[in-house]
């Protein structure tokens, strides 16, 4: 990778073009009420060795131009541009077999979620040889272990389930990138769902992979911080329409457009205001006895003397030797008060947070709420006031039905709600109180923004009335815009609610806006509990120090 703002030190093809040209790209979908221009006259260029950065807010079109690039535009889509070349190659014509064979060897794809990629039910070593040919671990063994995957080594017979989310990812980049030498890389928020210690080793990994290769690269994140670390030139996305292109340390310190400057302040505005703005209080706590209280709670994935979560490499790995999930933890929470969970991946916050939700067992130990024990078989009522909201929102609803239908069988699960008209009426009066209007009810989850997704699930959790909220990376791969909207939201429901909520997070700036408190988690075990100001200024322990060292910082 070069230093952003400088030479890139990449070039043109051998015909002496850029590695890829786009001019004037138009998406225009076919929807319900007539086109719908979701990309218009996009147009840029990127030098082969260079990376440039598309940011934007939710729905801008940062993937509806990947699609494009990758000839993955839907049925329903009209694509047009007056250029589209790969290293010289016209795309625009191209026929499904020549864009199969583009994709195979030219250009590489690395996306989002990683399980997306990988087939959930077939071990690793299969699916590498899929892309990469038989004995392709060991034909590409000194590569797997220059970007940190001695696990997948260790343990090639493993289903995808049995590895961390930072493995996963890094197994992604290697399947595009072992077998070809493509002309650019497609890199599509590849660390949106991964905490700073873990989102700094995947990116070595793709930066030194996509230096070896030479390839050109383009960067989709939300995140500006990381854009600034990685890319060299980076264009602005706004309604489908780039608003800004320039120099990265140029563009995010002096910006010109106004959609530009209101990114980067979205971005700097929860660091500036710490816990203060959104956060509840600072109080302590008030002199209250715990509401939640969490007590040598330990548990193993499978059997307890065999498959247990060790760590390699500084990251916790499933099937592993050396210690449980989690590891005799222990927690109180008083009422109101708000909990940051944070820590590297697979340090245990997620299963912590199925614990306490009652998705998942303990191994042993117990959980309690106002004193009364939850663990074992739960009661609808216990169910009702602890309610997890899930990471990944598109997958918590029913694609094939709208949100509507989801808020109301939320409620007839539960047997709340006189009759469907009484449960109807529910469901729009809490979409109104998260933001939600009558047209996004009648709307298939599909048809929402990440932002608008986000507002539903949470709806349906306040529709169970819960006493204690869980929420489970509240704002991953949300921009910076939709990302405060959604931490106001939150702190307003929390306030009007009086609820008492834990956070698990792999942002540090999202558990300074919303939190009092904060757990450092590592290894299944909590190492760091305080003021949320203290730890995240001043921490103790050798991981919290290291979270923060490792945390991008735009500026």
């Amino acid at each position: 990778m070069t230093e952003p703002g400088h030479d890139t030190g990449g070039g043109r093809g051998e015909g002496g073009q850029p590695a890829l040209v786009v001019e004037n790209l138009s998406v225009t979908y076919d929807g319900p009420a007539g086109p719908v221009r979701a990309v218009d006259g996009v147009s840029f260029e990127v030098e082969r060795g260079e990376v440039f950065g598309l940011v934007g807010g939710s729905g801008s079109g940062k993937s509806t131009i990947l699609d494009a690039l990758l000839g993955l535009s839907s049925a329903r889509a009209s694509v047009e541009a007056s250029t589209l070349s790969l290293d010289g190659t016209d795309l625009r014509s191209l026929d499904p077999e020549e864009w199969r064979s583009i994709r195979r060897s030219r250009i590489a794809l690395i996306p989002q979620h990683p399980m997306t990629a990988l087939a959930p039910t077939t071990s690793v070593r299969r699916q590498v040889e899929w892309y990469l040919g038989a004995g392709a671990l060991e034909r590409h063994r000194d590569e797997f272990v220059r970007i940190g995957l001695d696990a997948v080594l260790d343990r090639p017979d493993d289903l995808p389930r049995a590895f961390s989310g930072g493995q996963l990812q890094r197994l992604v980049i290697a399947i595009a990138t072992f077998g070809s030498t493509p002309e650019v890389i497609l890199a599509d928020e590849p660390t949106s769902t991964l905490d700073a210690t873990v989102q700094a080793a995947v990116l070595d990994a793709l930066t030194e992979r996509r230096a070896a290769l030479g390839s050109a690269m383009v960067f989709v994140s939300h995140d500006l911080a990381v854009v600034a670390q990685v890319c060299d030139r980076v264009g602005v996305l706004s309604d489908g329409e780039l608003v800004e292109v320039g120099q990265v340390q140029r563009l995010f310190s002096e910006p010109e457009h106004p959609f530009t400057r209101s990114l980067v302040s979205a971005a700097t505005a929860p660091r500036r205001s710490g816990a203060g703005d959104l956060a509840p209080s600072t109080d302590g706590d008030r002199g209250e006895p715990p509401m939640l209280e969490v007590e040598g709670v330990t548990h193993f994935f499978g059997d307890p003397a065999g498959r247990r979560r060790g760590r390699r490499n500084g990251e916790a790995t499933k099937g592993g030797t050396e210690g449980p999930a989690l590891d005799g933890v222990g927690l109180r929470l008083a009422k109101g008060r708000v909990l940051a969970i944070v820590g590297e991946s697979g340090s245990g916050k997620t299963t912590l947070a199925r614990i306490i939700a009652g998705s998942l067992e303990p191994t042993s130990g117990t959980i309690a709420l106002d004193g009364i024990p939850l663990t074992g078989s739960r009661s609808s009522q216990d169910r009702r006031s602890v309610q997890l909201v899930v990471q990944n929102s598109r997958s918590a609803l029913n694609p094939r039905r709208s949100v509507a239908h989801a808020l109301i069988q939320a409620q007839r699960v539960h047997g709340l709600g006189d009759d469907r008209t009484d449960r109807r009426n529910r469901a729009t009066e809490v979409a109104e109180r998260v933001g939600l209007k009558a047209e996004h009810l009648r709307r298939r989850p599909s048809r929402l923004s990440g932002g608008e997704l986000a507002r539903a699930v949470i709806a349906r959790s306040l529709l169970l009335s819960p006493r204690l909220l869980i929420l489970d990376e509240p704002t991953a791969s949300l921009d910076a815009q939709v990302k405060a909207q959604v931490l106001e939201l939150l702190a307003r429901i929390r306030r009007d609610l009086d609820l008492t909520v834990v956070v698990i997070t792999h942002e540090l700036p999202t558990a300074r806006a919303m939190a009092d408190e904060v757990a450092v988690m590592d290894g299944g075990r909590i190492v760091e509990h305080g003021n949320v100001e203290e730890v995240l200024t001043d921490p103790k322990t050798p991981q919290a120090k290291a979270l923060l060292a490792s945390e991008p910082q735009l500026g």
